[in-house]
C-alpha cells in the first residue's frame, strides 16, 4: 500500500456512526479526514440526549476528536475521499449516495439499502452510470460463526435446506437498558416524547422494526442459501411505540423455490434476552445454530442431527478483511480481491426486494412477488 486511504463519516442520525467512528480510527489503511452530518428532518431534542444525532456529533467530535464539516458537500470537495461512510436516516441514502457517486467516492452506508426497491433502483443506476461502488454493511455479517455457515452448509452437513430462521430483538434504537457497540452510557431515560421526535419512529423516513432488523435475515438467507426469493407475507404492528408511527415488530415469511425462511424484527425483546445471534437453518441431514454473543468465547455453534448427536464446531478468528467493511475495503484497494459478496450492490437489491415485499404484503394483507428490476421500478 502506498499510503493510506482517505476516509469520512456522513451522518449523525444513525448510532451505528459511534462504532463506525472507532472502526475508521483503528484500520490502520485508513486516514479519518473528516465527518459532517445532514440537515435533520425531524426536530429532535435540543438537549443531548443519548444516541440521539446531537449526542452522536458530540461523542464523535469531542470524545474521539474527530474533525467537523457544517457542509457535508463542502467536505466531499476539501477532502476528496476515497471512501464515504453513510450513517444518515435511510431515506437520505440515494441523495448522498449520488452526490457521492458523482464525485466518484466509494460508498458503504448502513443497512438497508433505501425505503423502498424502487429507491434502490435509482441507486443501482446512478452506481452502473457513473462506476461507483455501492457497499451496504450488515454488522451480522463480519460475525465469525457467517464464514462457518457457509462451509457447513456447502459442504452438506446438514443436507438440503428447508427452512430458516433469523430473530433480530431488543429494547429498540433508544430503547430502555439498550447499549449500542463500544459505548458505555445507555438510553435508559431517553422519554416517549424524545424517542417520537427521532427518525426511528417516523415510518416515512424509514423508522420501524420491519426495515431495521427483518433485513438482516434477508441478507443472511441469500448470502448463506444462494437462492433468490420469489414471494414473501409480511406484517407488522406498533405494540409498544404508539407515540410514533413505526411498527415496532415486523416479520416477513419468504418463500425461495426449495425453501421458506421466517425473518423476524423486534423492538420490544428486553435487553437481557438472548436470542441466537444468527441463523437458525434446518436441513434434510440436521440443523446448524449459534448461541452466545456471535463474536467472544461465549459463542458456540452447533450442528443438531436427527439422531440426537450434537457436534460442537469452532469459529477461528476471522481474516483481518472480514473484520468489518473498513477492512475489506483496504484489502480490496490494495489486493484487487472482490469485496465480500453480502457486501454487493445486486445482492443488496435482491435483499431490498424482500424487504419491500414485506412492507407491500403488510399493507395489503396479500401475498406479494418479490421483484426483480424488470418488475420494480414503481
Amino acid at each position: 500500500m502506498a499510503g493510506k486511504y482517505k476516509a469520512v463519516l456522513i451522518g449523525a442520525a444513525h448510532m451505528h456512526c459511534l462504532y463506525l467512528s472507532r472502526d475508521i480510527i483503528a484500520c490502520e489503511g485508513l486516514e479519518f479526514c473528516g465527518f459532517s452530518d445532514t440537515e435533520a428532518l425531524t426536530k429532535e431534542p435540543v438537549e443531548p440526549v443519548p444516541f440521539t444525532r446531537k449526542w452522536n456529533k458530540q461523542y464523535i467530535t469531542e470524545r474521539l476528536g474527530v474533525r467537523y464539516y457544517d457542509d457535508w458537500i463542502a467536505m466531499l470537495d476539501e477532502v476528496r475521499p476515497d471512501l464515504a461512510i453513510v450513517s444518515t436516516e435511510t431515506c437520505l441514502h440515494p441523495l448522498v449516495f449520488e452526490a457521492c457517486a458523482e464525485r466518484g467516492i466509494a460508498v458503504s452506508m448502513e443497512k438497508p439499502m433505501a425505503v423502498s426497491y424502487a429507491e434502490a433502483l435509482k441507486m443501482a443506476r446512478t452506481a452502473e452510470r457513473t462506476g461507483t461502488p455501492l457497499m451496504v454493511n450488515w454488522p451480522m455479517a463480519w460475525m465469525p460463526f457467517m464464514p462457518i455457515y457457509k462451509d457447513i452448509i456447502e459442504s452438506g452437513r446438514i443436507g438440503r435446506i428447508v427452512k430458516m430462521h433469523v430473530i433480530v430483538g431488543h429494547p429498540g434504537p433508544l430503547g430502555r437498558g439498550v447499549r449500542h457497540p463500544q459505548v458505555d452510557e445507555t438510553s435508559d431515560n431517553t422519554t416517549p416524547a424524545q424517542k417520537a421526535s427521532t427518525w426511528w419512529h417516523t415510518r416515512e423516513l424509514g423508522g420501524g422494526a420491519m426495515l431495521d432488523f427483518c433485513g438482516y435475515g434477508a441478507m443472511a438467507c441469500n448470502y448463506l442459501a444462494g437462492q433468490k426469493a420469489v414471494m414473501a407475507t409480511g406484517m407488522r404492528a406498533n405494540t409498544m411505540s404508539q407515540f410514533g408511527d413505526a411498527d415496532d415488530n415486523g416479520v416477513i415469511i419468504v418463500r425461495y423455490p426449495e425453501f421458506m425462511a421466517t425473518l423476524e424484527g423486534s423492538w420490544t425483546v428486553p435487553v437481557a434476552t438472548q436470542l441466537p445471534p444468527g441463523p437458525t437453518i434446518y436441513g434434510t441431514e440436521g440443523l446448524v445454530r449459534v448461541s452466545g454473543s456471535g463474536t467472544g468465547d461465549d459463542t458456540v455453534i452447533e450442528i443438531v442431527g436427527y439422531d440426537g448427536r450434537i457436534e460442537r464446531v469452532a469459529a477461528p478468528a476471522p481474516r483481518k478483511e472480514l473484520k468489518n467493511v473498513q477492512e475489506a475495503f483496504v484489502h480490496h484497494m490494495d489486493t484487487g480481491e472482490p469485496l465480500p459478496v453480502f457486501l454487493d450492490m445486486y445482492e443488496n437489491l435482491d435483499v431490498m426486494a424482500i424487504l419491500d415485499a414485506g412492507v407491500n404484503s403488510a399493507i395489503s394483507g396479500r401475498v406479494e412477488p418479490v421483484q426483480t428490476r424488470a418488475w420494480g421500478n414503481r
